[in-house]
């Protein structure tokens, strides 16, 4: 029985409900959508459409997982959200 690769976004809404994933992210102030888009973006912009999910599932997984890590753009992201929450906590304590 074939089984027909499925599209980056929808391999990325099942393993961004995983536990795997949630790990790595849940302490991180980011919405997880906005995560799962920009792990998207880089990943169609290296040219990863489409997924197939009996051959290349766990290393895909572990292609996200470094994404998540690693990533320029979730750095820049996070260390955004922390200003933005540290601004917040200072201005509450004026």
């Amino acid at each position: 029985m074939a089984v027909e690769p499925i599209a980056v976004g929808s391999f990325l809404t099942q393993i961004f409900q995983t536990k795997r994933i949630k790990e790595v992210i849940q302490e991180w102030t980011a919405d997880p959508e906005q995560l799962q888009e920009i792990v998207e973006k880089e990943l169609i912009e290296m040219g990863v459409f489409m997924i197939n999910p009996t051959g290349y599932y766990e290393f895909m997984c572990d292609q996200v997982v470094f994404l998540l890590r690693n990533s320029p753009n979730i750095r820049a992201l996070l260390s955004r959200l922390a200003i933005e929450a540290k601004k917040r906590d200072e201005n509450k304590r004026r």
